[in-house]
């Protein structure tokens, strides 16, 4: 699943993935890094629902430079409550 880690700029790391989301394994090695904090999301830009068509033009303008999240707020009984959606990108 992961190609090598590279080190930049003394503390950062990039990493190179090679993912096939089919593969339960892959999941499961992403969820535990991400559990660890030894891999986070780059999250760019957060719309809500009501945005969506500037999400979509913001992403297909090649400006994001990582994910795009898209979040719905959902209303249960008499309490509000936001969810994230997959990201756009």
């Amino acid at each position: 699943m992961l190609g090598a880690l590279i080190s930049v700029g003394g503390s950062k790391r990039v990493g190179i993935f090679i993912w096939n989301p089919g593969k339960r394994e892959d999941l499961d090695l992403l969820q535990r890094l991400l559990d660890a904090g030894r891999i986070k999301p780059l999250i760019d830009r957060g719309y809500g629902l009501s945005q969506v068509p500037e999400a979509l033009r913001y992403v297909e303008e090649g400006r994001a430079r990582g994910k795009v999240v898209i979040t719905v707020e959902l209303w249960v009984g008499a309490s509000r409550k936001t969810a994230a959606a997959s990201p756009v990108v």
